[in-house]
């Protein structure tokens, strides 16, 4: 057990060195989609204004367009956020067929169900949330062409955008060695994520930090000093990777928590074994 807590500590240590020398985001097993050729140019972003709409669901956010192409060898991730209140959990869909990132066969049985709390039965909530979700697409080959869909969803609304997948033989071949090599597992990913959270002081919030990989990747969360969260007053990791935070206190929880995502093997220090997703969370007042 030590030794397991040493090599975290050192992952951990690793990533926020590699974060403070660039802004650039390295630690990522695969590059965005915009290695892909895109046509038909269809970026979508919701402004939150004011008036505070907070119960309508939108897709605020994605990195694709209606017709991707793509190169042999070629990998990459599709992304895609969304904001509601309550907070939204996306999944995303293959030629109609759902895509199990992460073992879960339905997201939204176990949503927020941490949060719903005798405590918090008793505050007028703000529950509004912008969740986050990548599909990695690695090593692309012609069978994977067809129409991939982002689907947001609450317990009473449901949103998509989708994409349609095509193969450009045009486009020069990726280097098949630079593929990522699933024989002995694949690398830990965060496949959905609270990326902001808005609620009142005193209330408990679950935030979202969903992964997937081969081993099952283990997950840690860090508070907005940096500080490792164990299961102590005021937190508690959940076993699908959330962080359930009580009473929420803006001197205490107000900021950035940073979920750690890894797989790595004792020895193995690669960066291509750790992801890493940030949360903001702000405190408002409910109206």
């Amino acid at each position: 057990m030590e030794g397991g807590i040493i090599r975290l500590q050192r992952i951990v240590s690793f990533c926020l060195i590699v974060a403070s020398l660039s802004q650039v985001v390295v630690l990522r097993p695969s590059q965005p989609v915009k290695a892909f050729n895109r046509i038909n140019t269809f970026n979508k972003r919701s402004q939150i204004g004011e008036n505070r709409e907070y119960e309508k669901l939108k897709i605020t956010e994605i990195n694709f367009e209606q017709i991707t192409e793509a190169g042999l060898h070629q990998s990459a991730f599709l992304q895609c956020s969304a904001a509601a209140s309550p907070p939204p959990t996306i999944h995303w869909l293959y030629n109609g067929t759902r895509i199990s990132q992460n073992g879960q066969s339905n997201v939204i049985e176990d949503a927020t169900k941490y949060e719903k709390t005798p405590h918090n039965s008793r505050l007028s909530l703000i529950r509004w949330a912008t969740t986050t979700s990548k599909l990695y697409i690695d090593c692309f080959d012609p069978k994977m062409i067809g129409l991939y869909q982002c689907v947001a969803e609450t317990s009473t609304s449901r949103v998509s955008e989708a994409t349609s997948v095509v193969y450009n033989k045009d486009i020069p071949p990726a280097n098949q060695a630079s593929c990522v090599d699933t024989s002995k597992g694949k690398p830990a990913r965060i496949t959905m994520a609270t990326a902001f959270r808005s609620e009142v002081e005193g209330a408990d919030v679950q935030l979202f930090c969903r992964a997937s990989g081969v081993p099952k990747p283990s997950i840690v969360w860090l508070d907005k000093h940096n500080n490792i969260i164990k299961n102590r007053r005021g937190y508690k990791p959940l076993p699908n990777g959330d962080l359930l935070v009580r009473r929420l206190n803006a001197r205490k929880h107000q900021g950035t928590f940073t979920c750690i995502a890894s797989n790595s093997q004792p020895g193995d220090n690669s960066a291509d074994n750790v992801d890493i997703s940030e949360t903001v969370v702000l405190l408002g007042r409910s109206e």
